[in-house]
Parts: C-alpha cells; sequence; structure tokens
C-alpha cells in the first residue's frame, strides 16, 4: 500500500495537499480537517479540526503552515 491509498481511504474529501519541505511527513487538507501522514509504513500521525468548510491551498512559509480558504469572494 502507498501513501496515495492511504489518503484515499483515510482522508475522504481531501481538497489539498503539500509535503513537508524536507520529506518527512504530507500534510492533507480534508473537509474540516488538516491530517498529517507518514510513510513505510504508512501511518497517520496526526488528526486537527479546524472551522474550514472549503480548505483550498496550503503551503509552507518561514517554518509555518499556512493554509488558505475562502467564503464566496472573501480570504479567510
Amino acid at each position: 500500500m502507498n501513501v496515495s491509498d492511504v489518503v484515499v481511504i483515510l482522508c475522504d474529501g481531501c481538497r489539498t495537499m503539500t509535503f513537508h519541505p524536507d520529506g518527512l511527513c504530507l500534510y492533507c487538507g480534508c473537509e474540516n480537517q488538516l491530517k498529517v501522514y507518514g510513510w513505510e509504513p504508512a501511518t497517520c500521525f496526526d488528526t486537527l479540526s479546524s472551522v474550514w468548510s472549503r480548505v483550498s491551498d496550503i503551503a509552507i512559509a518561514q517554518q509555518q503552515l499556512v493554509c488558505i480558504t475562502f467564503i464566496n469572494c472573501c480570504i479567510i
């Protein structure tokens, strides 16, 4: 089983994902959740509940994880 199979199984509704810059994990923005996955073995390290409903992008800047969502024309 590879990481893409695990994300599909464990993170239904995944809208965006990005890798840690050093390849340590995979961040997956799902409906109302952020999940952190590892591989070899494929594992879900953490699940964080959130108030967003439609995360549109995830990025890492200056060692901080930034998630972007929007409602109609407002960026949150």
